[in-house]
């Protein structure tokens, strides 16, 4: 009798010791699954945000672009809500815009020589470049966006604005 109380009482202490590594290991299961799925929410809010300012940073380059933007040469510094809930999410500063290449109009391109104010004599391709950077206010996400922008203009406005 005494044998088999010792065997059971054996069994017992050999369950118990299973168990707790089982829970230690489903312990570890559950941890190791938090921090990941805390890591890929972490980035996935990095990508928001850096979406976010490259919109706010395009938004504000078709803006300049809309506008004379090379007379005259200054900043366009500004603050954007682009989900228009009313809260100021970005700053975006674009910079002096820069003529980067001027070539003379293609004579025979109806598009570049039909235009008012033109002739094809004084047509002139521009290349301007514009750059844009945008701040996220809360975070401090921090993009820079640069486009290219072709601007037709006449021989004596390129001679004034682009210094190429």
């Amino acid at each position: 009798m005494k044998r088999s109380i010792v065997i059971s009482r054996q069994r017992g202490v050999a369950t118990i010791f299973v168990a707790m590594i089982l829970l230690v290991l489903i312990t570890l299961l559950v941890v190791t699954a938090f921090s990941l799925s805390t890591m890929n929410l972490k980035a996935v809010g990095n990508v928001q945000a850096r979406n976010g300012a490259i919109a706010a940073a395009n938004k504000k380059i078709v803006e300049v672009a809309d506008q004379n933007f090379w007379n005259p040469k200054k900043e366009w510094p500004d603050s954007i809500d682009i989900n228009n809930d009313g809260v100021l999410e970005y700053d975006v500063l674009v910079a002096v815009p820069t003529c980067i290449r001027a070539t003379k109009a293609n004579i025979s391109t109806a598009s570049s020589v039909t235009l008012p104010g033109f002739s094809a004599v004084d047509a002139w391709n521009t290349i301007w470049e514009l750059d844009a950077t945008a701040s996220e206010i809360s975070s401090g996400t921090r993009v820079r966006v640069r486009h290219g922008v072709r601007v037709l203009m006449t021989e004596a406005d390129k001679e004034l604005y682009c210094d190429t």
